[in-house]
């Protein structure tokens, strides 16, 4: 089931900035705490991005930032 979070309930956020290339990912855990990573743009890099969110056990609001003309 596909359930809509509110910023209320999302405990994580994480900010995607997507390019033909790579995804950048910030994420801000409960205690404030901002990690960073980069993923390549493509299917190993989608999967690994995942991974990284499902580690946090909680629900995550994502923001998606696409770089470029467009």
């Amino acid at each position: 089931m596909n359930k809509l979070i509110s910023t209320q309930q999302a405990t994580v956020l994480c900010g995607i900035d997507v390019s033909a290339g790579s995804l950048a990912g910030a994420l801000s855990a409960p205690d404030g705490s901002l990690t960073q990573r980069q993923f390549p743009n493509s299917a190993g890099g989608h999967k690994a991005l995942l991974g990284w969110l499902g580690k946090h056990n909680t629900s995550v609001r994502v923001s998606l930032e696409a770089t470029g003309i467009h």
